[in-house]
């Protein structure tokens, strides 16, 4: 993403590559408060036609921030795992 103003389009792309890899939904939508990524077309038009329910959490929440580090830890470290069981270069 190069741009803020991206932020539609990406997401619309990524909701179409998970309904069609996945045959599944995305039904909740996560944020922080700031208004920066999301636009009015985006959330009611695009959130609401597709039942997509936006959460916004506080920023600047310790409890949260460290629900989203364990996540995005665990998810690194069954990445490394898989790769060092495929034996792949450690470069990847």
């Amino acid at each position: 993403m190069n741009t803020k103003a991206e932020v539609e389009k990406l997401f619309k792309e990524f909701y179409n590559m998970v309904e069609n890899q996945f045959q599944t939904k995305i039904s909740i939508l996560r944020s922080d408060n700031g208004t920066k990524f999301l636009n009015l077309t985006f959330e009611w038009v695009f959130l609401t036609q597709h039942g997509i329910q936006h959460q916004s959490i506080y920023k600047y929440t310790p409890q949260q921030n460290d629900i989203a580090k364990r996540k995005n830890c665990h998810l690194l470290e069954v990445s490394r795992a898989l790769i060092l069981s495929m034996n792949l270069s450690k470069y990847l």
